[in-house]
């Protein structure tokens, strides 16, 4: 159970509301000193809640920068993503992917795995990705009935047409830069790659 994701998900369904102490401690278990320190877990992930004694929490604001943990975990209510693994730092949201296809294939389709850095990022022919912070990189493993190992350019031309897409719907102008990239203003700020698993006839598809 995550608490903090709890308290928020309290905080958000109250529509502008303050939520008691009282209300928090029942629906989490815990002490009010302990909801304290998740509220504050929450401001500096950037939300703003006003607090007010003998009132409570309510939330004002959710932060500008909406790819944490909590707000990445509402992915799981889009049909495309069934589980979401975050990670703050990881060797590469590929090997972890990879991890769980070897572990738990049977739960590993439509997994979203996320990391705020990697330390051994890996873009075409095994060339070293430089993952720093303040970036999100991620892999999504997805396995496909009707796709084989040969249909593997397309879904990567697939995969870089839906970002650009999504960037150009919330207002940032993205273009293509084939085979893999997308550039905003003329810099690449995403590449798409696609490691095919030949011997299980599996794609997974690596934004």
């Amino acid at each position: 159970m995550n608490i903090t994701r709890i308290i928020l998900e309290a905080l958000s369904d109250s529509q502008n509301e303050f939520v008691s102490s009282e209300n928090l401690c029942s629906k989490t278990q815990i002490s009010r000193i302990a909801i304290w320190q998740h509220i504050k877990k929450l401001k500096n992930a950037g939300y703003l809640i006003e607090a007010k004694r003998g009132v409570g929490y309510k939330l004002i604001q959710k932060p500008p920068d909406l790819l944490n943990i909590y707000e990445i975990h509402k992915l799981k209510e889009n049909k495309a993503v069934e589980n979401v693994i975050f990670f703050e730092n990881t060797t590469s949201t590929m090997d972890e992917s990879r991890k769980l296809l070897q572990n738990s294939r049977d739960l590993a389709h439509k997994t979203l795995i996320v990391a705020l850095s990697q330390t051994e990022g890996r873009g075409r022919k095994n060339r070293h990705w430089l993952s720093f912070g303040q970036n999100i990189y991620a892999s999504y493993i997805y396995l496909p009935k009707n796709l084989g190992p040969q249909d593997g350019l397309f879904v990567m031309f697939a995969g870089c047409i839906a970002v650009c897409m999504a960037l150009n719907d919330i207002g940032v102008h993205a273009k293509i830069k084939w085979p893999n990239d997308c550039l905003v203003d003329g810099k690449k700020i995403s590449g798409i790659l696609v490691d095919v698993k030949s011997d299980m006839s599996l794609i997974e598809e690596h934004l």
